[in-house]
């Protein structure tokens, strides 16, 4: 096609010209040129003119248009794709904002092509992997997109193929169902689709879950999507877990059968973590009971335990990975500016070990997990002070005895370097000159020859010294001279 004309053509579509595109384009008697020019490309190669019409007001004239054309030139525009191998309906479907305006538009293509091509379509996957259901379950989660009119449409069209195209899996290795995982409507939609139906002949799922095949068999459709695992290692409860609305993961959670839940929740992704790993990184797990409530009906006390403690491939359980620390082999590697300020940016970690705790009945429990040393040697009450958290630290504080913090205070943590000095507790309230913690941890030294220990050690050389006015503060407003 002649540049110049390109070039008009172009910028009538991006400024929506109609009466441009009408005169130039709609009026012209010759269809093979039509077609030819519907299917060039810009200079850059990237998109075939038929999709610059797809967000423009003349897509319905451009529609019925092509209707009266032959079928060879039918197929031939609206099958072009751009650089990226998206069809017409993948554009449809990732540019519209209206569900409308796309089922209109889809409605006008499925009068041209035959129902057996428009699936063909449907089903086809661009250069990332992604069918036109992945488009649209991509943009599911933004409030335009809450109507699951979309969804209806194609499981109406697609028929005996809805069930094999929502399971069909992106790059990434992610099914529909990976992707709605932050859509409560969209996941509603699913279930009561899915959620009932069984199909063991027709259609199989390979088991990509922990659980074994005897029981993944018995799952129902929604339950297997849900369990099976991208190529991070995630199921959609571990990301439900992460999204900000907890009845996505309620909903998925109760679609699996009971005897199953435990070992749901246990799974592990990529990096060893199971689920509760994930709700513990989640900023509005403290704002709802829902999710830990979710959990706690799935199994008992001592299974919620066993998830607790569950440790990743990092060494870290989910209360101790959720406080955001980078890895390293000693505290000064704990402790840098930037992982303070990185805790205090993230106010909601806090509260979220607070409610964890809160749901372990036993304060014996809770003071194991509180005493639990990770690989540097530190306990909960340790990263609550690197973190400058007086909320949490008192929480924990109260969930101890006397004899606990006296035993945790003594406890040296090495620090890096070959000059640096090893460290208490004491130590690290006072790295950010944080005078009110120090005092708060000094005062739980109720016993006599703990705070004789505490006025030793902290003259011995191969401590750090501490400041010398704070210590003296300290040492006279607890101990008579």
């Amino acid at each position: 096609m002649h540049l110049g004309t390109c070039e008009y053509i172009y910028s009538a579509v991006m400024t929506d010209d109609k009466d441009f595109i009408e005169r130039y384009i709609l009026t012209l008697s010759s269809y093979a040129f039509k077609a030819t020019m519907l299917v060039s490309r810009w200079t850059d190669g990237y998109h075939p003119l038929i999709h610059e019409f797809v967000t423009s007001r003349s897509l319905p004239d451009i529609l019925n248009y092509i209707k009266t054309m032959s079928g060879k030139d039918q197929l031939d525009i609206l099958s072009a794709k751009d650089k990226d191998g998206n069809n017409i309906i993948h554009k449809c479907c990732g540019l519209l904002d209206n569900v409308m305006l796309i089922i209109n538009a889809l409605e006008q293509i499925l009068r041209i092509f035959s129902p057996i091509t428009f699936c063909q379509m449907v089903c086809e996957k661009n250069a990332h992997c992604d069918t036109v259901l992945h488009v649209y379950a991509k943009r599911c989660t933004s409030k335009l997109h809450q109507s699951m009119s979309l969804f209806e449409f194609f499981r109406n069209k697609l028929q005996h193929l809805w069930v094999s195209s929502v399971s069909q899996e992106d790059g990434r290795r992610n099914n529909v169902l990976h992707m709605c995982c932050g859509n409560p409507h969209a996941i509603y939609y699913l279930l009561t689709k899915l959620g009932s139906y069984y199909n063991h002949q027709a259609y199989e799922i390979e088991n990509k879950s922990a659980l074994s095949t005897h029981h993944f068999k018995k799952c129902s459709t929604f339950a297997k999507l849900a369990l099976q695992k991208n190529s991070d290692g995630q199921s959609c409860l571990h990301l439900s877990a992460l999204m900000k609305d907890p009845l996505c993961f309620t909903q998925i959670l109760s679609q699996i059968p009971k005897n199953l839940q435990y070992s749901a929740l246990a799974d592990q992704d990529g990096d060893g973590n199971n689920v509760l790993h994930k709700l513990l990184k989640n900023s509005m797990l403290h704002t709802s009971k829902d999710w830990l409530n979710g959990v706690l009906h799935s199994t008992n006390q001592d299974g919620y335990l066993t998830l607790l403690g569950s440790r990743n491939k990092f060494s870290k359980t989910p209360i101790t990975a959720c406080l955001g620390l980078k890895g390293g082999n000693s505290i000064s590697d704990l402790n840098p500016q930037s992982n303070v300020q990185e805790h205090k940016s993230s106010n909601h970690w806090s509260n979220n070990i607070i409610t964890a705790l809160d749901y372990v009945n036993s304060f014996d429990h809770r003071r194991l997990l509180i005493k639990q040393r990770d690989s540097f040697g530190c306990s909960l009450l340790h990263h609550a002070v690197i973190a400058e958290s007086k909320h949490l630290t008192q929480y924990l504080t109260r969930n101890l005895y006397p004899e606990d913090i006296a035993e945790l205070s003594q406890i040296v943590v090495p620090s890096n370097g070959l000059n640096a000095h090893p460290r208490t507790i004491f130590h690290l309230a006072l790295h950010h000159n944080d005078r009110e913690l120090f005092y708060f941890l000094y005062s739980c030294l109720v016993s006599p020859a703990m705070i004789y220990w505490f006025r030793g050690i902290m003259v011995t050389n191969n401590i750090a010294p501490l400041q010398t006015s704070l210590l003296e503060e300290a040492i006279s407003s607890k101990i008579p001279i």
